[in-house]
């Protein structure tokens, strides 16, 4: 019995310990967004359980020979928008039909539940990407600087509270 109990509650603990993917993970396709180059774009998402930031992944359909930089905010911009870069990763050449999943620089920031901006830069009007326009949250702001990181905090925005969401999404490695 009692190692029944004890496998009981390990088994829990396992549960509890695997990594989350927080965001849009399946593919959408409700319509292709595009033409974004000069911007940065963030999307809103809400963490439930603390964790560390280890990977960015956004889909694209065309790369249009584009690179991208992705990073995270928290909401301490204006009206809860996107304020500090917490995590970012390097700049990294865009693949056709495929999730672009990369790693944050450094150790990676840890999130406590709440929400949070994930955010991307392209370099390519034809880099082209799933979006949905009838839920989610999104911000843009100019910023014509490409390159990593991302810019610390979000520029002043040019686009505010539009209803869109891409695929794209942050994986979080539980801490104790």
């Amino acid at each position: 019995m009692k190692a029944i109990i004890l496998l009981a509650l390990w088994w829990a603990a396992t549960l509890t310990l695997r990594a989350q993917n927080v965001g849009v993970t399946e593919i959408l396709s409700q319509s292709v967004d595009c033409c974004n180059q000069g911007l940065v774009c963030a999307q809103a998402v809400e963490v439930t359980q603390t964790g560390m930031v280890s990977s960015i992944s956004y889909y694209t359909f065309a790369s249009g020979g584009g690179q991208m930089v992705l990073g995270v905010y928290d909401s301490a911009g204006p009206s809860g928008g996107p304020g500090n870069l917490l995590a970012a990763t390097e700049a990294f050449t865009v693949a056709d039909n495929s999730w672009n999943t990369t790693p944050v620089r450094g150790s990676g920031a840890i999130l406590v539940p709440g929400t949070y901006w994930l955010a991307y830069q392209v370099t390519s009007n034809d880099t082209r990407f799933p979006v949905n326009r009838t839920t989610g949250v999104i911000d843009a702001a100019q910023w014509l600087r490409f390159g990593s990181p991302l810019p610390s905090p979000f520029p002043p925005l040019s686009i505010s509270r539009l209803q869109a969401e891409w695929s794209f999404y942050i994986t979080l490695v539980p801490v104790r």
